[in-house]
């Protein structure tokens, strides 16, 4: 990890004139900065910005609440879209056992059918990179309040 981030940098970075001026709207992008800081430059930071922990707490609970959200939305909208297909898919079969039906509407069916599997198919996996994202970026989020949170105790230890 190269901590190169001096404390210029860091506050030209965050747009702000000094770190007790980090508004709480910013405070995302102060954590994200805690790796890339000197460590001088961090407990520095922090020091000035009392409340800090318990702010990154609150971010990363209204983060858990709005993942949450994302991911039931996301369920309702998916078992919606499962449920249309499935339909149409029954409907499928049911004109494919038809004895009535000629060789080349037949053929159209299958075509569609698997023009269907792919749309599924494809959702499936559109899902799991969003969700992969949503992951990734909270994660990032909580692995800077650990970071912060020991460097804010092991600051307190000396």
């Amino acid at each position: 990890m190269n901590r190169t981030m001096n404390k210029i940098k860091t506050l030209k970075t965050l747009d702000i004139s000094d770190f007790e001026s980090i508004p709480k709207a910013k405070l995302y992008d102060f954590v994200s900065l805690i790796p890339d800081m000197s460590p001088e430059v961090a407990i520095e930071a922090i020091r000035q910005f009392p409340d800090f922990i318990k702010e990154s707490k609150d971010i990363v609970i209204a983060f858990t609440d709005i993942i949450q959200k994302i991911f039931d939305s996301n369920d309702e909208d998916s078992r919606a879209l499962y449920e249309v297909c499935n339909r149409i898919l029954d409907d499928i079969s049911m004109a494919l056992e038809n004895k009535n039906c000629s060789e080349k509407f037949k053929e159209y069916l299958v075509n569609r059918e698997c023009e269907i599997a792919k749309i599924i198919a494809e959702h499936g996996h559109s899902k799991r990179l969003f969700m992969g994202n949503i992951v990734k970026t909270v994660g990032q989020v909580a692995a800077g309040v650990v970071v912060a949170a020991g460097t804010i105790i092991g600051f307190r230890k000396r």
